[in-house]
């Protein structure tokens, strides 16, 4: 009876878990070793403007189209070949449109603790690299309180923007 409890236990924790990543409301996405995508949440579906069936099997780097796709700078490659989390700033091509992101990519693991794909969340950072960019008071503020607790860092700041 015991065994019983736990399997429906099981059930609904698994339930929860696919309800709380379909509702987060940024790209959450699944793919096994050979890059296919096994689970997209509904964020990531609106980006791509694809139905689930269509995504299914489908290669992440043949809906995305990022500048990291293919390449060793791919953070999905790098934490399926080294079994730790990666993230980077990429840039997507969404039919043409170019869209900054920042996105990180983690190995996912079985109950024997082998890597069988990888887990990736993308934040939309347009707004972000907009205000990077474009000098104006309120963002050159905003890099000045940076400067303040970052010092050395952004030292030159007031070089630039004066």
């Amino acid at each position: 009876m015991e065994r019983g409890v736990q399997v429906a236990d099981n059930h609904l924790c698994d339930d929860l878990a696919e309800r709380v990543l379909e509702q987060i409301p940024t790209p959450v996405m699944a793919v096994n070793n050979d890059f296919q995508i096994i689970f997209m949440n509904a964020a990531g579906r609106a980006v791509v403007d694809i139905p689930w069936e269509e995504m299914r099997g489908r290669y992440c780097y043949d809906l995305f189209k990022s500048l990291h796709c293919g390449t060793p700078e791919c953070c999905m490659r790098q934490a399926l070949d080294n079994g730790r989390p990666f993230m980077a700033r990429n840039e997507l091509d969404l039919d043409g449109r170019k869209v900054p992101i920042e996105y990180s990519a983690t190995p996912l693991k079985d109950a024997h603790g082998n890597i069988v794909g990888g887990l990736e969340y993308i934040i939309d950072i347009t707004e972000r690299v907009s205000l990077e960019s474009t000098p104006n008071n309120h963002n050159i503020d905003y890099l000045r309180t940076k400067q303040q607790r970052m010092g050395h860092i952004l030292g030159g700041l007031d070089d630039v923007v004066d």
